[in-house]
């Protein structure tokens, strides 16, 4: 099934989640990927994260309950993204995640390889950026 966030381009993406104009349908566990993919491509890592943030609370407080955003999760994740970005550039989204498909797995495959699980899904790493306990980005 096509993700229904590839019916934009990088500009419309990125104008459309930073307006919360993007229904909660296109917000998938991908579509979170390429936002952080569509910034880190554009500017630099902490302007990215700001942006990202930002938008994703922004988001969560209009659709959700504002209780879903985990600032260790998106850091790391942006983390991982910008060392990825660094080492090859890609064309397109398309490109980037074909290469890295290892990262469309669930967050427990991908970041219990840097940290201990009662450290990733703690109270305090929701609130707060932890660094890794187990292995460096």
């Amino acid at each position: 099934m096509r993700e229904p966030h590839l019916q934009y381009s990088d500009e419309e993406f990125r104008k459309k989640f930073e307006l919360l104009e993007l229904p909660p349908e296109v917000i998938t566990h991908e579509a979170h990927f390429r936002i952080v993919w569509v910034y880190l491509k554009a500017l630099d890592f902490d302007t990215s994260l700001q942006k990202v943030v930002e938008g994703i609370k922004k988001f969560d407080q209009k659709f959700g309950r504002g209780a879903k955003y985990h600032a260790t999760i998106s850091y790391a994740y942006m983390q991982i993204f910008g060392k990825k970005m660094e080492h090859q550039p890609y064309l397109d989204w398309a490109e980037f995640i074909f290469e890295n498909e290892d990262m469309l797995k669930p967050v427990k495959d991908v970041l219990l390889k840097y940290y201990k699980e009662e450290t990733l899904f703690s109270e305090r790493a929701k609130r707060e950026f932890l660094e890794p306990d187990l292995n460096p980005f």
